[in-house]
């Protein structure tokens, strides 16, 4: 006896080609974000003392933090102490773009980018004044 007035047509791929099978399921999974992970962080150490290594202000140039990005990146989650607004800019030095605003402080936000491997990524403060204050790390994930 069925518990189903129609038969369950069988799940098919994105692309709506074949069968479902566990690799297309892998697939999926995949596109959906199964695979997500931290792919890199700071170069010099995950967490970055600005008391060391300032952010300049938003009138310099930024601070080069990653030289080559390991993989692509989807999301960067920022944890910091500063309590500045921050921005990460991608591209060569000085030919930088902005790519986001990080969140302020430690409220695990994550901001979805595109940011593709072999990048490099760099910071500056969005207001006219270096920070010399705090640290922060953050988790650039693929």
């Amino acid at each position: 006896m069925s518990y189903f007035k129609y038969p369950i047509p069988a799940v098919t791929t994105i692309s709506g080609s074949g069968l479902a099978t566990e690799s297309k399921q892998d697939s999926i999974i995949s596109l959906l974000g199964g695979d997500i992970k931290v792919v890199d962080q700071i170069d010099t150490t995950p967490l970055l003392d600005t008391s060391v290594t300032n952010i300049p202000a938003s009138s310099g140039n930024p601070v080069q933090i990653v030289a080559t990005t390991a993989a692509d990146i989807t999301k960067v989650k920022s944890i910091d102490d500063i309590g500045e607004f921050i921005g990460l800019y991608v591209g060569a030095e000085l030919s930088e773009t902005l790519v986001c605003i990080l969140p302020l402080g430690n409220d695990g936000n994550e901001i979805e980018v595109i940011i593709p491997a072999g990048s490099r990524l760099s910071l500056r403060a969005m207001e006219n004044s270096a920070i010399s204050l705090g640290k922060i790390a953050i988790n650039f994930i693929g």
